[in-house]
């Protein structure tokens, strides 16, 4: 019952565009604030084209904040509020040449992105991000899917998750945003493989991480493993296939 809430009002509020963000279409001004938001990554910030590919992406996804592209070689893409709470997505040169022209997975980097700013500054996001940490709270890739409700998740925990950063379930949050981004990509007539196509891309181009690291890394770092999230991906899109066969929404 809980999953079909969760799942049921997540895919219906991505169809219907009614998970929403209130923020002016403005660029910032000065880089200094893109860095100081994203971990000092330097570089020119730019607008999208008007009608281009990234543009079409944003528009056909219904993502009613500002994107723009950061002339950096890192792989990677953000989602952040400068000092006035504008709200923006921003993906990097680095990550776009990855990527190259498949639309599918700038919809998945992009929906992705969107699920950090919903589940952070949409109250109906929120809301689902409580049921999502009360299934997921210590969820592993590879048991079965969707978990059962955790017994041990305490409430509170999600009230310190926006104070202190030290609590913060980071790479839950990433899990919540990947099913946010495919969710979303699939229902406005995107290929939801693409997103795991995506990551197996990502995870070829970075150096293999050994058995010590890996365990480190699944510890200390605020992303899952790439083949955890590809696992993830795979189980969730398996689990949504299902659901359609069985005639259920």
């Amino acid at each position: 019952m809980w999953v079909l809430k969760f799942v049921v009002a997540l895919s219906v509020a991505c169809l219907l565009g009614q998970q929403s963000l209130a923020a002016e279409l403005l660029i910032p001004r000065s880089i200094s604030q893109l860095s100081a938001n994203l971990g000092g990554v330097r570089g020119r910030l730019v607008p999208i084209e008007t009608g281009g590919q990234i543009d079409e992406v944003r528009t056909t996804l219904k993502i009613n904040v500002p994107v723009n592209v950061l002339e950096a070689h890192v792989v990677n893409a953000f989602s952040w509020s400068d000092d006035q709470r504008h709200l923006y997505v921003t993906l990097t040169s680095g990550i776009l040449s990855v990527i190259g022209e498949n639309k599918g997975e700038i919809a998945c980097v992009m929906g992705h992105e969107y699920g950090h700013l919903l589940a952070r500054y949409s109250e109906k996001g929120r809301q689902d991000f409580k049921l999502f940490l009360r299934r997921f709270w210590i969820y592993q890739p590879g048991s079965p899917y969707p978990p059962t409700p955790n017994k041990a998740y305490n409430p509170q925990d999600l009230e310190r998750y926006w104070l202190q950063d030290q609590v913060r379930p980071h790479q839950l949050e990433e899990y919540y945003a990947d099913i946010v981004g495919m969710t979303r990509m699939k229902a406005f007539g995107y290929n939801p493989y693409d997103c795991m196509g995506l990551m197996g891309k990502l995870m070829g181009a970075r150096p293999k991480k050994k058995l010590l690291e890996r365990f480190v890394a699944s510890l200390a770092e605020d992303h899952p493993l790439d083949d955890n999230r590809i696992e993830f991906l795979r189980q969730h899109l398996a689990y949504l296939k299902a659901r359609e066969q069985r005639g259920q929404r």
